[in-house]
């Protein structure tokens, strides 16, 4: 073999770990098996010859065995994408992934529940037909077409081959001549038994029918490896890591990214344009394609970790080169290590820190990094993998988080995951931030391990209470404890909450009624990583799905971002408790977020107004203007909370609140004045006789024809009492529903009260009571609109109402039967007496 060959097959060994196994019909099993330049040195002869050589080596595109182009390395070329939800959902990756892969040009077409004859509600409303038509021109030049349709039948009035043969043949009369593929479906066991059938179904029809023109991705392969797509057998079984839960979708984010990481590879590998002329491999971000820069050995200062997202070092390498990156070290789970690539090249493993930067990654997925063992042979690996680089490079061992791991930035060094750069540069990644190697990845024990067992004040973590950073404005401590579900209460937590509140102002029942609500959100636990299923916003790039809530607070959708971001720029984790206190407590002081209740937002810091300073409806929280638990639970419920009151998600605060303000103060809650939790009950019978008398007049629309008159029994006493002496009958004695309430309460109680509904909230006759406190014989209002009489209470704001509904007389129309629960957060209780 001539030195030229060698040299070829040596690229080919080095840029191909599946290529190497192959040729040796054995597994790499050590980073010694693999050739660097240092081992081909010897076929190079003379100085200059070996500046060339290496010159030619290190800028030679990775091929497959071949100087020529190789169909493995095709281009994409001008790519066009259509299909449904599964395709709307990857839109971004589509765009993005295709271009760092090579595409010249990247257009979406795709449609949420559509197929290829029918449109849908979303997306750009359109069947595939509808698609082509519409984007005929693009398509005519487009070197890649990739179709995705199926989910949602290929049509829904034809269960032959022909909608395919039909949407082929419209592609044909475009004149392209473009690669066409088409990713098959992947609706897993998790979407129900109904759906194994059709998914056989689908893809048995897009398997057989590629006689059309077009070849097939099997996605389906990529979700679940033991499933036979082409010869429909078995069942596809949900793999969680990628699929949605519903069993249809991938998952936002990783899962779209392995879909069309899948996409790009199997398109590549089997020719992706027309004008293929070969080329790809793994190129270096800093450089153009196949090139890796050198990096002076006075640049290097951070080691990055990243996670593979596979199974396999076989299958990440594939990966790698078909999005065209690289990293310098892989490391298998049994803690083998695969060299890729010398330290002295600059590779393109994390987008904004390249040039200063040791890529390491771990075969397998991030999840959120609390599987990761440190005792684990892949972490040990890791650990000394991070210490050898530590000391040839100068690199300090210690955790570095924000915009010192930014290219930008000329700071000291240290490691991070890749999860830090995304953070520290979001604009960059657009929102599609990564997360590996996962939020609770084991740093502290990774690291120290590296460092040979030794402990240091360096490493940033929520771990390390010790080198937490104050906020601004209050110091909220240390990063507290972590471990929500395991079922343990964090009593250290707990007390740092309290110091915290007390330290920084607060009354003691102010306190408790925040501390009330803190119990209630972590299930009382205290725990910092409660997590109600969130989709962290940014940190995990979607802060418009805004699902779920995270925290002791259980801060939700956009405000994830806000405590993420706040974590960010102090250096910490979102689950750091120091971090926690002090953006709650930024949000109170700042924020509408924090400090707004049905579009009222406070003037005033929500602190000052927990302390008892005057706000609106103060007395509906200190109905004697003191401060009580019960009462600032609600006020914090209401105003920074503001959870799922038709759940019953507020109720019970105000109980945990009183049992928090014994526990710290040993003073008893009940004794305090002022307490609404005695207060609100009423000390008449006036409910008991309204009740009855609404009962009574609910009836007349069946019995005596009794109607409803706008403005009817809004004049006076003796008007109104002729009303109810007629029974509301004939029209012209009708009642409006304020009137009806008024009749209730002349009835039921001897009392008179005639007014509008604005008239009966702004009236001192009246107690407003939280909703949760609500009695028979209390009204349910609207201000300004509607108001009825509560008969029976069967839940928070389920009530069995009395009234006058609507025009007309007869049932239905009159006074009759209803379940109107109002819309304000008090219901009014009659106090009786005089007044306005």
């Amino acid at each position: 073999m001539s030195t030229s060959s060698i040299r070829k097959f040596i690229i080919v060994l080095q840029c191909s770990i599946v290529t190497l196994s192959t040729v040796f019909n054995a597994p790499i099993t050590s980073a010694q098996s693999i050739p660097t330049e240092s081992t081909i040195r010897s076929s190079f002869t003379g100085s200059r010859e070996e500046a060339r050589q290496k010159s030619e080596f290190f800028s030679t595109k990775c091929i497959s065995g071949s100087d020529s182009g190789s169909s493995e390395n095709s281009e994409l070329g001008k790519v066009f994408v259509m299909g449904d939800s599964i395709t709307l959902r990857a839109k971004g990756e589509y765009e993005r992934l295709m271009r760092e892969a090579g595409a010249s040009e990247v257009k979406v077409s795709a449609t949420g529940s559509s197929n290829i004859e029918a449109g849908g509600p979303n997306g750009d409303k359109m069947s595939g037909l509808e698609s082509v038509d519409s984007n005929s021109s693009y398509i005519k030049d487009a070197d890649t077409i990739i179709i995705a349709y199926g989910t949602n039948n290929l049509s829904h009035g034809d269960s032959t081959a022909a909608p395919i043969n039909k949407l082929m043949d419209k592609i044909k009369e475009t004149g392209t001549s473009a690669n066409i593929k088409w990713v098959d479906i992947a609706i897993t066991d998790a979407a129900g038994a109904n759906y194994s059938a059709y998914t056989a179904s689908v893809n048995k029809m897009l398997y057989s029918t590629t006689s059309s023109g077009y070849s097939m991705i099997a996605w389906s392969k990529v979700v679940d490896p033991s499933y036979d797509a082409a010869n429909a057998t078995g069942t596809l079984k949900h793999n969680p890591e990628l699929i949605d839960p519903d069993g249809i979708h991938q998952l936002p984010g990783v899962g779209s990214e392995k879909l069309v990481e899948t996409v790009i590879s199997e398109t590549k590998s089997s020719g992706g344009s027309s004008s293929s002329s070969g080329g790809g491999g793994l190129a270096g971000e800093t450089g153009t394609e196949g090139e890796f820069q050198t990096n002076g050995e006075n640049k290097l200062k951070q080691i990055l970790v990243h996670t593979t997202e596979g199974n396999t070092a076989e299958s990440a390498i594939s990966t790698l080169k078909a999005r065209g990156y690289a990293y310098h070290v892989l490391i298998e789970e049994n803690g083998n290590e695969i060299r890729l690539v010398e330290d002295k090249y600059s590779i393109g493993g994390a987008r904004s820190a390249n040039s200063k930067s040791l890529h390491v990654s771990l075969v397998g997925m991030a999840r959120d990094g609390s599987h990761f063992d440190p005792k684990s042979p892949q972490l040990q690996t890791l650990s000394k993998r991070i210490g050898q680089w530590a000391s040839k490079h100068n690199i300090p061992i210690k955790k570095i988080e924000g915009k010192e791991v930014l290219d930008s930035h000329d700071g000291p060094g240290g490691v991070a995951g890749h999860i830090d750069v995304a953070n520290a540069d979001p604009e960059e990644y657009g929102g599609n931030g990564r997360t590996d190697p996962g939020e609770k990845f084991p740093w502290v024990e990774v690291l120290k391990n590296a460092r040979g067992g030794k402990e240091t004040q360096d490493d940033v973590c929520c771990d390390d209470v010790s080198n937490n950073k104050a906020g601004s404005g209050v110091n909220g401590g240390g990063c507290g404890e972590q471990g929500y579900g395991n079922g343990k209460v964090s009593e250290e937590n707990k007390n740092q909450i309290w110091s915290f509140l007390i330290s920084n102002g607060l009354s003691e029942e102010a306190a408790a009624g925040i501390m009330g609500n803190i119990d209630q959100e972590t299930g009382g636990t205290y725990m910092t990583d409660a997590d109600n299923g969130a989709t962290y916003g940014s940190q995990y790039g979607s802060s418009a799905a805004g699902v779920g809530c995270i925290g002791i607070v259980q801060w939700c959708h956009e405000r994830i971002d806000g405590l993420v971001n706040f974590a960010r720029e102090r250096g910490k984790e979102w689950t750091c408790l120091g971090v926690q206190l002090e953006y709650m407590w930024y949000e109170m002081e700042s924020t509408d977020e924090g400090r707004s209740y049905r579009g009222e937002v406070l003037s005033i810091p929500l602190q000052d107004a927990l302390n008892g300073a005057d706000i609106p409806n103060k007395s509906l929280y200190y109905p004697d203007g003191k401060p009580t638990p019960e009462g600032a639970a609600r006020m914090f419920h209401n105003y920074f909370e503001r959870s799922n009151e038709e759940a019953g998600e507020h109720l019970g605060r105000g109980g945990r609140a009183e049992k928090i303000y014994e526990e710290f103060t040993g003073k008893s809650a009940s004794s305090l004045g002022g307490n609404p939790a005695c207060e609100n009950k009423s000390e008449s019978n006036f409910g008991n006789g309204i009740v009855e008398a609404a009962l009574e007049m609910g009836k007349w629309g069946e019995e005596y024809d009794a109607c409803y008159l706008a403005g009817g029994g809004h004049a006076d006493q003796v008007d109104l009492e002729r009303r109810i002496d007629n029974h509301f009958n004939p029209i012209n004695d009708g009642v409006d529903c304020s009137g009806f309430t008024s009749a209730a309460i002349l009835k039921g109680t001897g009392e008179l009260f005639i007014g509008s509904t604005q008239a009966y909230c702004d009236s001192d006759r009246f107690e407003k009571i939280p909703i949760d406190k609500a009695e028979p014989g209390d009204f349910s209002i609207d201000c300004g609109t509607h108001i009825e009489v509560i008969t029976a209470v069967n839940g928070l704001r389920n009530f069995e109402t009395m009234g006058s509904h609507t025009h007309g007389c007869g049932v239905g129309k009159g006074p009759s039967p209803g379940n109107y629960s109002g819309t304000e957060n008090f219901v009014l209780r009659f106090k009786g007496g005089s007044g306005s």
